[in-house]
């Protein structure tokens, strides 16, 4: 299993419509950036045929220093997630 890049998927888009490496790699940054942007401010993010990104808040807890067993404040936090589309999930199953 190999890793891809984002330059890497940069030159195939602009390979297939012609345009400006340069350019679709600012597009690429841009895109990721106000997705970013739209987690952090609470939203959804929904991508048709591709997915959902959301964001999960897990609340504030007390645990445990497994070392000393002392009683410790966990603060509340806040991850992405993604869930794929039943296309994206379709195409991913193709050989």
């Amino acid at each position: 299993m190999s890793k891809t890049t984002r330059k890497e998927i940069a030159k195939k888009i602009a390979k297939t419509f012609e345009e400006d490496y340069k350019a679709i790699e600012e597009v690429i940054e841009e895109f990721a950036t106000e997705v970013g942007n739209e987690l952090a401010a609470g939203n959804d993010v929904s991508i048709p045929g591709f997915g959902i990104f959301k964001t999960k808040i897990s609340a504030a807890r007390t645990g445990r220093n497994p070392r000393t067993g002392e009683a410790v404040q966990i603060a509340e936090k806040r991850a992405m997630s993604f869930k794929a589309s039943n296309a994206l999930k379709d195409r991913i199953q193709q050989p």
